[in-house]
């Protein structure tokens, strides 16, 4: 696909004809809206990116979400040259405290008003807005504003939270992990559980909805 785009920068209209538009659609947006690093890193783009030729159509499937909403490998034996140190700790207040030393907890290289956005060389739908096509704007607001009103609304979003919540931490199971493996990216208090991180999320949401808009 990536040759594709390259051969046909001129067409956009070829580009239409040889995707699945909503899915392409789907895999832009679901990158961007959980901060997906392990899609949108240049060494990982292609290697994290199942993709399928069906019907005469491209389609790209997602595959590796350990390094998304703004968390990178924050462990020095975990990081090389495209994984990024983080930078700040977000706090139970929801604000941000800038770190100079790598440590295990509470990680974010990014904040969450960055959108991070598949570079036109590898995505066609970012090659699109890039050439300025218009059609593509209003594909990706009105799949955007669907998907913001059913399956990514706020209210879905944190009642799975509150699920993972429940088998993460009521369970014992968070606990257990914590007492086997007692060097790890731990909470600074276990009773905060996800606080911290849906505070996070919601942050993403309204940046998400914001970037969006401006498009």
């Amino acid at each position: 696909m990536i040759i594709y785009i390259l051969s046909h920068k001129n067409n956009k209209q070829n580009i239409y004809k040889i995707i699945d538009l909503q899915n392409q659609t789907d895999f832009w947006l679901f990158v961007i809206f959980i901060q997906d690093y392990d899609v949108y890193a240049p060494k990982l783009q292609v290697k994290n990116t199942y993709i399928m030729y069906k019907n005469n159509k491209f389609y790209q499937i997602p595959w590796d979400f350990d390094l998304t909403f703004g968390y990178t490998f924050g462990h020095p034996e975990f990081v090389d040259e495209y994984m990024k140190i983080p930078k700040y700790k977000f706090n139970k207040n929801g604000d941000y405290v800038e770190i100079n030393k790598k440590t295990p907890d509470y990680l974010y290289y990014y904040k969450p008003k960055e959108s991070l956005v598949m570079p036109s060389e590898v995505n066609p739908v970012s090659y699109l807005l890039n050439a300025k096509d218009e059609k593509i704007k209003t594909v990706i607001k009105e799949r955007y504003k669907y998907l913001r009103t059913n399956a990514w609304s706020e209210e879905n979003i944190m009642k799975y939270i509150d699920m993972y919540e429940e088998k993460i931490f009521n369970s014992g199971a968070y606990k257990r992990d914590k007492e086997r493996w007692p060097i790890g990216a731990y909470l600074d208090n276990d009773d905060e559980k996800l606080k911290i991180f849906k505070n996070y999320v919601k942050e993403r949401i309204k940046h998400s909805d914001e970037f969006i808009n401006k498009l």
